[in-house]
């Protein structure tokens, strides 16, 4: 597939020596908010809104998941690409670092009590990678402080995480005569994994007295498949013997980014205001 991306890349930017080019290199810092969900087969109701949290089992404690996880992941690429058809056309290749993230929030009781002994709310970010080619249409007829891109795009998250560590909270908390909560902790695995998405988005260049300054994106991303599974664990002792509980979480690294970038012209090496 890559051998593929940069051939249509290549193929489009020297079509013609009569397309007037504008080759550029694009550095740019993007915050995401994601989604995840919870395994259908850990579930115990069919919560499908994809704002509202999803609860699952787990012994003598009230457990869900954060289908929408607000709390932004920090990524950083680049890109290159080429304006054209008088700048009212844009087309980049970027890569990014990416990533997946997991919210939990577990509140404890014992078996014999109506009141809550212990809440926790746990996060889990998996790094992932992301490639992407983007077809960009400029919006603005005229010039202004703010011109804007319609952009839509597709490519590839990478999934090559190794890390299977843990970082448990420890409760050793008494839940029933025979039973012990020890300790709640995430769960990923050794993964391998390569997952297409679909863009969609808006990139806005901000001009100071008709010179570019940098550009704020918002755009989100649909990946198709599951590009990282990991667990949320409960273990307990019970009569002596450690019992794990396990709920399955997956991704398909779908989510909203904020993004901060700035084009600096390769060639012509003469510069044109609409680049800088």
């Amino acid at each position: 597939m890559r051998n593929t991306v940069v051939s249509i890349l290549i193929t489009t930017f020297c079509f013609s020596a009569k397309a007037q080019l504008n080759f550029f290199f694009n550095p740019h810092v993007n915050f995401k908010s994601c989604f995840a969900f919870v395994d259908p087969a850990s579930l115990n109701n069919s919560e499908n809104n994809l704002l509202e949290n999803q609860h699952f089992y787990a012994p003598y404690a009230v457990s869900e998941s954060h289908r929408f996880i607000k709390h932004p992941s920090v990524n950083f690429g680049f890109s290159i690409g080429a304006k054209y058809k008088n700048n009212t056309r844009l087309l980049q290749l970027g890569y990014d670092t990416d990533g997946v993230l997991f919210g939990i929030e577990t509140y404890f009781r014992s078996s014999n009590s109506d009141i809550h002994q212990g809440h926790v709310i746990n996060y889990m970010g998996i790094k992932i990678h992301r490639l992407t080619l983007g077809y960009s249409l400029k919006l603005s007829k005229k010039e202004s402080i703010l011109q804007s891109w319609l952009t839509i795009g597709a490519g590839s998250y990478l999934n090559f995480n190794g890390f299977t560590g843990i970082f448990p909270a420890y409760w050793d908390l008494q839940v029933a005569p025979n039973t012990r909560l020890l300790k709640t902790y995430f769960q990923p695995f050794e993964e391998r994994k390569i997952n297409g998405f679909v863009k969609i988005g808006f990139e806005n260049d901000l001009f100071f007295k008709k010179k570019y300054i940098l550009s704020l994106n918002i755009s989100y991303n649909q990946g198709i498949g599951i590009i990282s599974r990991s667990e949320f664990v409960h273990e307990y002792l019970v009569d002596d013997i450690v019992v794990l509980n396990r709920t399955g979480l997956m991704s398909r690294g779908s989510g909203f980014y904020f993004e901060i970038s700035r084009r600096f012209q390769l060639y012509p090496l003469k510069k044109n205001k609409s680049i800088e």
